[in-house]
């Protein structure tokens, strides 16, 4: 997040399963293997699960993928979506 040069505004939460990122909403039974996802309500929330990601670049690449693809379309309004 540090690349990010302080530009976006997005609190991140590290948990080892998606059950407990998801307080067991989200099981893998019933959604597959989930690496992080991004919540926009209540403020800006990123998730990452520590057991689903491979490596640092694997963290890197979801952390790319959920704020520039996620956190940047909720910075369109709705019509321009």
């Amino acid at each position: 997040m540090d690349s990010y040069n302080g530009n976006v505004d997005i609190s991140i939460t590290i948990k080892e399963t998606q059950e407990k990122l998801y307080e067991t909403t989200v099981t893998r039974e019933k959604y597959g293997r989930i690496k992080g996802a991004y919540n926009g309500t209540g403020g800006s929330v990123l998730g990452l699960v520590s057991g689903n990601l491979h490596s640092s670049a694997d963290a890197r690449e979801i952390l790319r993928h959920e704020t520039a693809g996620y956190y940047g379309l909720d910075t369109f309004k709705k019509a321009d979506k």
